[in-house]
């Protein structure tokens, strides 16, 4: 029972971990071109296109766009996951560990 508690709460934490809470992953960040919805927000792909190319054109406005992208990645997608997953696998192994202890207390 222990075992099957603790799976279940182990489960539904790895699922929040596919798709974390918008407090964990959402902070009003500026979004960088890059972006899905920054690039739907162009009226058409030719004012899309057009951004690209003034950006192209300023080497440090490409670096603050790729700079601004893979921060936003790391800290707003990948760390929320990560932490959601080590806590599903602490919850489980926790449970595993106490399922044991009962097991063998209850042989004696």
């Amino acid at each position: 029972m222990t075992l099957a508690l603790f799976s279940i709460i182990s489960t539904f934490v790895g699922l929040f971990a596919i798709h974390p809470f918008r407090f964990m992953r959402k902070r009003g960040q500026e979004e960088s071109l890059m972006y899905n919805k920054e690039i739907i927000s162009f009226p058409s792909f030719l004012e899309y296109a057009q951004e690209l190319k003034r950006i192209t054109n300023d080497k440090e406005a490409i670096i603050n766009q790729y700079a601004k992208e893979i921060y936003n990645i790391c800290k707003y997608y990948y760390r929320p996951k990560r932490e959601l997953f080590h806590l599903a696998r602490r919850i489980f192994i926790i449970g595993f560990a106490l399922s044991s202890l009962f097991f063998i207390i209850e042989l004696f």
